[in-house]
């Protein structure tokens, strides 16, 4: 598990005043997964903003990017 995963965790437990180290309630796993899904969307927006996106091919990669983004927040049922 990466740090960032670590972060999250403490993150999900801090914004459910769930302030105990103990077997995560269905709030508290849903505040992590919602974080945790937030996370991968942050990240492939960073890398859509750092690519020239100049030409055709460019342009559908940017588009599937986002189709990405958008199934996975769907999937999991996170809302914008």
């Amino acid at each position: 598990m990466n740090e960032r995963i670590r972060e999250l965790l403490v993150e999900a437990r801090e914004q459910t005043k769930e302030g105990k180290w103990s077997a995560p309630t269905s709030v508290w796993a849903e505040k992590f997964a919602e974080l945790l899904v937030r996370e991968c969307e942050k990240a492939i927006r960073t890398e859509i903003a750092v690519t020239d996106i100049s030409g055709e091919v460019e342009k559908a990669w940017e588009m599937g990017m986002e189709c990405g983004v958008y199934t996975i927040k769907k999937h999991f049922g996170v809302e914008e």
